[in-house]
């Protein structure tokens, strides 16, 4: 794989080394889901202890299954030590690593206490531990995928953004088809398009915060041969409204080792009486696992997360209609702001990109050059290298450039003349 450019995902929960991510996809869905949840679980352990021990439960919890479905899981599980995969196909110039091996080793499974036993091979404790190779996945995304298509290109694409909201990244076609399907993917380009890409790409961009495009397709003769991707980081208008009671969050975080996207998606979802109520039933079980010391078993985090969701806390006879209704309206009301702002934003760059041709000749060279000095950024500069202003994107970006910079008050050649004809359409 070729990095165009790069960002990680914020406040991500789980860290995996690119060998791991870069790894042939002849696992099932589920398999691939357990191994990113077993590291989260172990994380403040991991390379300290040899072996661990983690609840079925919380495993079962936050795959957001129920306990029918733990003879699956189990399954599942064992496949992470059965299997050999191959990693690091794309044997990036950052990571010079090949070969095979497992994914566990062993996988044991307590039926009585209800626990799994494994120990990581020596290879992947040491990549997990290297913070010049890791990039960060948030299990709570990856519970909403249905295809293993959509998993192996999502976890991809984080590991191709780095330090920045956007990228590219290029991988031949053979590559593409070993990493989101198994060697055993035969399929002609157009059905592999059809079934695997498209539907990896539908499902991420509906239920994460990235949005993946096929960018390009490098052909030699009619042939496909390479593949380039587009991914963007989102902005989730939600993020701004769920830390309406902030030392909740902080207790939810600081207290309780909850994740931050984990706490902000919990505030978002369940009212606070619950999530408070559920903390306090955590708290006690925690004490109860300290009294028979079994605290090195618990895991503070995962269960209070469980907790809350499946609602584990004796219910209180409180009368809660009115409470909810007004905080669903005041997010209600929030969003609305939010949009309409967007909306109004929106309304004023269509409006400067229809002025701008109306201003000379020379003051458009002016203030395109100094977009191109000041306000190009990353994929935004590769683009523009390899097409010039010839590009929708770097026009795109240009005229939102430019709306900032009026908002902002800015003064000069050009944007006197613009701001001049703003104010004659108002009038």
């Amino acid at each position: 794989m070729v990095l165009i450019e790069s960002n990680e995902e914020i406040n991500a929960i789980v860290k995996k080394h690119k060998a791991i991510i870069n790894c042939e996809n002849s696992l099932p869905l589920a398999s691939r889901k357990i191994f990113n949840i077993l590291l989260f679980l172990v994380k403040d352990r991991f390379g300290k202890d040899l072996e661990h021990q983690v609840s079925e439960n919380d495993v079962i919890a936050l795959l957001n299954k129920t306990d029918r479905d733990i003879t699956s899981a189990r399954i599942n599980y064992k496949k992470l030590a059965s299997t050999i995969i191959e990693y690091n196909i794309l044997n990036s110039e950052r990571d010079q690593l090949n070969g095979v091996g497992t994914m566990l080793a062993p996988a044991v499974i307590n039926k009585t206490k209800k626990t799994w036993i494994f120990s990581f091979p020596p290879n992947i404790v040491q990549w997990v531990q290297d913070p010049s190779s890791f990039v960060f996945l948030d299990i709570t995304t990856q519970e909403r995928f249905s295809s293993k298509y959509s998993q192996a290109l999502w976890e991809i694409c984080i590991g191709s953004l780095e330090d920045q909201s956007e990228s590219f990244f290029s991988v031949t076609l053979e590559e593409c088809r070993i990493l989101m399907s198994g060697k055993e993917n035969n399929q002609v380009y157009k059905d592999f398009k059809r079934r695997v890409i498209s539907v990896a790409l539908d499902e991420i961009n509906e239920k994460s915060i990235l949005h993946v495009d096929l960018y390009k397709e490098i052909k030699t003769g009619r042939k496909v041969n390479e593949l380039v991707f587009f991914v963007k980081r989102q902005e989730n208008m939600e993020a701004e409204l769920v830390i309406a009671n902030e030392n909740l969050f902080k207790r939810m975080v600081e207290e309780f080792g909850i994740i931050t996207n984990i706490a902000k998606n919990l505030i978002g979802q369940y009212d606070d009486e619950i999530i408070l109520r559920n903390l306090d039933y955590t708290e006690q079980q925690y004490r109860k696992a300290v009294k028979n010391k079994r605290e090195q078993y618990f895991n503070l985090g995962a269960y209070a997360t469980s907790a809350i969701t499946k609602n584990y806390a004796p219910k209180q006879p409180k009368l809660l209609t009115k409470v909810i209704a007004e905080k669903e309206q005041k997010k209600g009301n929030k969003l609305s702001v939010i949009a309409m702002n967007k909306m109004e934003r929106d309304k004023l760059v269509n409006r400067i990109t229809s002025l701008f041709d109306q201003i000379d000749k020379s003051l458009q060279d002016t203030l395109k050059q100094e977009f191109e000095n000041h306000g190009m950024r990353g994929p935004v500069q590769k683009i523009f290298e390899k097409d010039g202003w010839s590009s929708e994107q770097t026009l795109k970006h240009f005229f939102i450039f430019l709306t900032s910079q009026i908002e902002q008050g800015r003064k000069g050649q050009g944007y006197d003349q613009i701001n001049i004809l703003i104010n004659k359409k108002s009038k």
